[in-house]
């Protein structure tokens, strides 16, 4: 029987005559050895409970020193009432196992006595357990103390922090999704600052959203901030990271209107009637004397995925929602997934089977996903994947897919125990499109959008930057992204497609169908054009103001930017060289009094007598001129501690840092490090894409309502 110990005959007959009073004495005894034990271990390490055994000391003892790790301490005693309760590090350990996976809070404890089971070979003890009603108010506590060492961690961040007092800035990322019919929900992200001064995602709120539109949301992240944030970080605000839609943008927008209104309100109420002054600034509203705006930072990561999915319907045409026998490549590439999905092991079965008699004895494993809208990437490998398969060419003519699809055919929907017609047709339609060179191509193009240009830009996102901060955290080098890389790419496919899909090309001009060969390469041209106008369109804010400041750090574009936005100040009037304009603290008591040579730009034909460079950045901002006036004034760059290095900057008429350098951003920070402070000082905290809201939405989080809720609400 489990858990009974066998004994010799001899043992148990001496044990079993022994008197109680001999018992009881030597159970006293080992009461007073494990006490004298306890009592005489160093630093009071490794001590025993003295309500079990004596032998289980022993063997946690025998597996310590074996190397193995000692059950943890989960709970201690309270002083209070005697009763058990979760040690401070035990509870932490299981709010952060709450927060990070869809749990029901009502089944938590019945996972932790599964994993007991598993781990320790025995269910948990009455007094290991804690009530569903104690988990709800520890992490209820342990939610409010968090957010006090976040606020720690901010205050020490941001505000007027930078050495030549430029404000550092935090930013917000938010979204919308369904989780359900009639379940909107509403994620906020505020970038923040682990100890070690590395940059984090802090969750504020999954909340219910509390309107569809942009002005439900924006008070819904207004009231959030409110509640979250420490009120002396607050105002810091810059802006939000979007995913490029117009609602998007204008939510941002709205919620940094509205944060700013009130910080102006509460610091009115804040001042005395008698000592209200009608021209009294905000200076947490209002930086180096203009009133501040957002900044808003587009997501690459869906302007990329825009751009490729306009690509592919460009080459390959729309898909009709519902229609599940039209002859497309995304049908295809569904259709064998269902196939495949039915049962796996036998559809292996039959691959297996095909390339065995096959002289080179070649292998192949059928691996399928579920062709999804939006998600490109996936279906690029998926087709790349396929691609193998469709060029292991059968003695008999036909490529393997085809072969495999005619087999599942006689099969039917036996795979499954049961015949159907839906089985026959779909492995009838499999084996007509794995036969059709059209197929082939597009799912060529779709694989080469995808390792050619997608993957690389997925990559870059993945990145964790010049400085090896973190991941999504590369915003001041996105212009790098798109002047080396994304740029280059489309106007090289543009003159020639053939050098960015050599692939896609080569099998266009292998069609047999003259006419099918004049069309696809039609396509393969519009398809280029179409996404780097999807490109073009969706990066014009990385191309204004305030974000092409960031653009001043290029070795090879920033001194055409910089000269290009001294010529707008002085066509707006407002004059650099105007000693009341220029912004005198505490910094610059001896500054550069030499001027900015801005005459050249007053005349009539100044726009002729600019370079080609610097005109094309003079023509693209001219459009947005106040908002270039604007944020020249509200990052500083009229301060007079900017001023000398400017001068210097806007001087460059060629190369003076390694255009090919792996460290750009440090090679201009070394050369301008003024100029570099206030760029990074505002840029520095914002997220460079919003894929990370994404995952929040199937995250358990605390929302806006957190201490006015009850607790059923709050864990609901």
């Amino acid at each position: 029987m489990g858990g009974m110990i066998v004994v010799p005959k001899s043992v148990f007959t001496s044990l079993k005559d022994l008197e109680r009073k001999v018992i009881r004495k030597k159970l006293k005894n080992f009461e007073k050895l494990k006490h004298a034990i306890n009592k005489s271990m160093h630093a009071s390490l490794f001590q025993m409970d003295t309500d079990k055994f004596l032998l289980e000391w022993f063997v946690d003892g025998l597996r310590y020193n074996a190397g193995e790790r000692l059950p943890r301490v989960t709970h201690t005693i309270n002083k209070g009432n005697s009763h058990n309760q979760l040690t401070d590090e035990s509870a932490y350990m299981l709010f952060k196992t709450y927060l990070s996976y869809d749990l029901l809070l009502s089944k938590f404890n019945g996972l932790l006595n599964s994993f007991a089971a598993y781990f320790l070979g025995r269910p948990l003890d009455m007094k290991e357990f804690s009530s569903t009603p104690t988990l709800r108010n520890w992490f209820k506590r342990l939610s409010i103390v968090e957010r006090h060492f976040e606020a720690i961690e901010d205050l020490e961040t941001f505000g007027i922090k930078s050495p030549n007092d430029f404000p550092v800035l935090y930013y917000i990322i938010s979204d919308d999704t369904k989780h359900g019919k009639h379940d909107t929900r509403h994620a906020v992200i505020k970038t923040g600052v682990y100890p070690d001064g590395k940059p984090r995602y802090i969750v504020l709120t999954s909340s219910a959203a509390i309107t569809k539109d942009a002005k439900g949301n924006a008070d819904l992240n207004v009231e959030v901030l409110k509640k979250h944030v420490d009120p002396e970080v607050l105002p810091f605000l810059g802006g939000g990271t979007v995913d490029n839609a117009g609602s998007a943008r204008a939510e941002i927008h709205q919620t940094f209107d509205d944060l700013m209104d009130y910080i102006e309100e509460k610091d009115k109420e804040e001042l005395d009637d008698e000592d209200e002054d009608p021209d009294h600034i905000n200076e947490k509203t209002h930086f180096f004397g203009v009133h501040r705006r957002a900044i808003v930072i587009p997501d690459f990561f869906h302007i990329d995925n825009i751009a490729v999915n306009e690509a592919s319907i460009k080459f390959s045409g729309y898909i009709v929602r519902g229609d599940f026998g039209q002859f497309h490549p995304r049908q295809f590439l569904q259709s064998i997934h269902d196939t495949h999905s039915r049962n796996k092991e036998m559809s292996q079965q039959i691959i297996d089977k095909i390339l065995k008699d096959l002289p080179d004895k070649a292998e192949y494993t059928l691996k399928t996903w579920r062709e999804r809208p939006q998600r490109w990437r996936l279906n690029g490998l998926y087709a790349f994947h396929l691609l193998v398969a469709l060029d292991i060419i059968l003695p008999d003519g036909k490529n393997l897919i085809a072969r495999w699809a005619a087999e599942m055919f006689i099969l039917g929907g036996r795979v499954r125990g049961q015949d159907t017609k839906w089985m026959k047709d779909t492995c009838r339609q499999i084996y007509t499109m794995a036969r059709s060179p059209a197929i082939k191509v597009c799912l060529t193009i779709e694989m080469e959008l995808v390792t050619n240009y997608f993957d690389i830009t997925h990559g870059h996102h993945a990145y964790t930057g010049e400085f090896k901060r973190r991941a999504g955290f590369i915003t001041m080098e996105l212009h790098y992204l798109y002047f080396d890389f994304i740029v280059p790419f489309w106007l090289t496919a543009q003159r020639d497609p053939k050098v960015c899909f050599l692939k896609t090309y080569t099998e266009i001009i292998a069609l047999d169908d003259e006419d099918l060969k004049k069309m696809k390469l039609e396509q393969l041209q519009a398809k280029v054009q179409a996404s780097f106008d999807k490109v073009s369109k969706n990066s014009e804010l990385l191309l204004e103001a305030p974000l092409i400041f960031m653009l001043l750090t290029h070795p090879l574009e920033g001194p055409s930017v910089l000269r290009a936005i001294i010529a707008i100040l002085v066509e707006q009037k407002f004059d650099v060289n105007d000693p009341d304009v220029i912004w005198i603290d505490k910094y610059c008591e001896v500054w550069s009094k030499e001027n900015f040579d801005s005459k050249k730009y007053e005349s009539d034909e100044a726009l002729e007598t600019m370079n080609e460079k610097d005109r094309a950045y003079f023509l693209q901002l001219r459009p947005t001129a106040d908002d270039v006036v604007h944020f020249f004034r509200q990052f500083g760059f009229h301060r007079a501690v900017m001023r000398k290095e400017l001068l210097s900057l806007v001087k460059e008429t060629t190369p003076v840092r390694d255009a090919n350098s792996k460290t750009p951003l440090q090679d201009f920070q070394k050369s301008y490090p003024t100029i570099y402070e206030a760029l990074e000082s505002a840029f520095k905290w914002s997220a460079s894409n919003s894929r990370i809201v994404e995952l929040l939405h199937a995250e358990n989080t605390f929302d806006v309502d957190l201490t006015d809720k009850t607790e059923d609400e709050i864990l609901q």
